[in-house]
């Protein structure tokens, strides 16, 4: 079944441009699934005073549904453009089951859907790299948006983000960032590049994507998944200007944000990292823990953490107790935090 996007709602302030070539037939791909689905990508002009550097945003959706034109997305869109950043909202293929945004926790998934998984991630990759190429050729003569890029989402956007860059060892257009919004990696995959800063996002509970290495939600696809501290540590081994924001409390998204849109500050934090890198800044690789609700426990801070709160000045929190909750083990803690 085909997917036209002249039947959908094209988001106000937004210009509608077919993925590859300027026709339905030229844009027009098969999924995992075996269906045919139009591509298409949304471009989004600032608001704000330009800063001279375009987002390629990445719905979620498990690689399974989701679209360009999201609410969520449309909403986190919005908040780019308020900070002066032209916003193109990429489509790819997704589907490669019958159930919604990902697997069910728990439940059996066959061989054959495990190969359906792997073809999706290699559709992704394929699609965004291929409509990116578009619009930086194509639609960016038209626009006028800047040729230097970030690439950012969240969810399987957020680990597609990481697939189209840091595992990717393929040329790109120029890049000035990568967010990696709560989005789960398999332990395999190895990242590749290193010359571009990084953000990662996500929770201490988070169910897809978890902090630790484990077999958790994807665990029949996806039998382990490399822990938002393995990613980190990996760059910030490479010299990698990285920085790691956890919600100590959160699963799936900022406190009471949906994983998709986030916050404004969120995005703010990450393009002033981007700018300060670019600048030939000297950076310190760090850990920011964030919370969200009053605790009495007293911060541990150790080297290259922070500690902040965003809805309350005199929280005090305990990352160490934090990373045990989550499930990690003591040993690991100890070693991080240098109480070996």
């Amino acid at each position: 079944m085909v997917n036209d996007p002249q039947v959908r709602v094209v988001p106000q302030g937004a210009t509608r441009h077919f993925h590859v070539g300027a026709s339905l037939e030229t844009s027009t791909r098969t999924n995992a699934l075996g269906d045919a689905q139009v591509l298409f990508y949304d471009v989004y002009p600032p608001i704000g005073a330009p800063i001279g550097v375009t987002a390629i945003y990445l719905h979620g959706g498990g690689y399974n549904v989701g679209y360009a034109n999201n609410a969520s997305v449309v909403s986190a869109c919005r908040l780019l453009r308020e900070l002066g950043v032209w916003c193109i909202s990429m489509e790819y293929r997704r589907g490669w089951h019958g159930g919604g945004d990902g697997a069910v926790a728990g439940s059996p998934i066959n061989i054959e859907e495990r190969a359906r998984y792997d073809v999706a991630l290699e559709l992704a990759r394929t699609d965004v790299l291929d409509g990116w190429a578009h619009a930086h050729s194509v639609a960016r003569e038209e626009h006028g948006f800047p040729g230097l890029y970030v690439v950012l989402g969240q969810s399987a956007g957020g680990s597609l983000a990481s697939r189209v860059t840091l595992t990717n060892p393929a040329p790109t257009p120029p890049l000035a960032g990568v967010v990696v919004g709560f989005g789960a990696h398999g332990a395999s995959e190895r990242v590749v590049r290193f010359d571009v800063p990084v953000v990662i996002q996500g929770g201490l509970f988070d169910p897809i994507q978890p902090a630790y290495d484990a077999p958790v939600y994807f665990a029949p696809v996806m039998p382990l998944s490399k822990g938002l501290f393995t990613l980190f540590d990996e760059l910030r081994s490479s010299g990698t200007p990285a920085r790691l924001l956890v919600g100590a409390q959160d699963g799936h998204g900022y406190g009471s944000y949906a994983a998709e849109g986030g916050g404004g500050d969120h995005y703010a934090d990450a393009l002033a990292f981007f700018e300060e890198v670019a600048r030939g800044h000297p950076f310190q690789a760090f850990i920011e823990y964030r919370f969200r609700r009053t605790d009495p426990r007293v911060p541990m801070a150790g080297p290259g953490v922070r500690i902040r709160s965003t809805d309350h000045p005199q929280f005090r929190y305990d990352p160490y107790q934090a990373e045990l909750e989550a499930g990690a083990h003591p040993d690991s803690v100890r070693a991080r935090w240098g109480l070996n």
